[in-house]
């Protein structure tokens, strides 16, 4: 069952494209504390995910910028691409969801790190994967559209994983836990807030620049998939299905 079987078309010759080139593959997380089901889905799934990655193109590296904010334990911290799953895991296990106090993180500064930090190869199809649970800070915005043109200018992809529903929702179900044994009422979330309808905003005009993908998260099991999905582009999505269905 290769990839490449002509029945694919279209998706077959783009696989068989990045087979030749190589593929570099950077999540950049946002590590504060309300983003702990993230680098747990990652952590869990991550040997499923690099599976994945390397049935269809087994030339695939991962690396992985995690970012909080100034005046936390850290700004940044990261682990290289690599063809080493282990080398991933270890950063994933020392890593733990903290901090994050006020609304905005340090967006620009983890995505810095990953278009400049890390060793892409040259000639490598390389993609940036942006997971944030809160926008940035206003006055860095236009330095992050600016630093994504730039990466799509040189060939890369910045995509985006839409997680402003899913904290919403995430955020208002805690609060029913602890009031719905008074009111008995099932959960129903409040329509999107407007600090949320603008990170999503935000952040669509980050995948727009980078000329990547910006998709919702709807439950934590589709983290991964939608990982595979932003990787590969989601124009692919049915071909893609086998791929996908191992990651649920």
């Amino acid at each position: 069952s290769d990839v490449c079987s002509s029945d694919l078309g279209g998706f077959g010759d783009y696989v068989g494209g990045l087979r030749k080139v190589g593929l570099d593959v950077a999540l950049v997380v946002d590590a504060t504390d309300s983003m702990q089901f993230v680098t747990d889905s990652v952590k869990s799934r991550l040997i499923k995910l690099v599976t994945s990655l390397r049935q269809m193109v087994p030339t695939s590296r991962i690396g992985i910028v995690a970012y909080r904010d100034k005046g936390e334990e850290y700004v940044t911290k990261w682990v290289d691409l690599s063809f080493s799953t282990g080398k991933i895991q270890d950063f994933l296990a020392n890593l733990h969801a903290d901090g994050g106090g006020d609304w905005p993180e340090a967006v620009y500064e983890g995505l810095e790190a990953a278009v400049n930090d890390l060793n892409w190869r040259k000639k490598s199809k390389r993609i940036i994967i942006l997971v944030p649970g809160s926008p940035p800070h206003s006055d860095t915005v236009s330095n992050i559209l600016h630093l994504a043109q730039n990466f799509q200018a040189q060939g890369g992809a910045l995509s985006v994983m839409d997680l402003a529903e899913k904290m919403h929702e995430d955020f208002e179900r805690a609060i029913w836990r602890t009031s719905a044994s008074l009111s008995n009422a099932d959960f129903k979330p409040s329509p999107l807030p407007a600090f949320y309808q603008e990170f999503r905003s935000t952040m669509a005009s980050i995948a727009q620049a980078g000329g990547g993908d910006f998709i919702p998260l709807g439950e934590d099991k589709t983290l991964t998939r939608q990982i595979m999905v932003l990787t590969f582009g989601s124009r692919w999505q049915t071909e893609m299905a086998k791929y996908l269905r191992d990651l649920e």
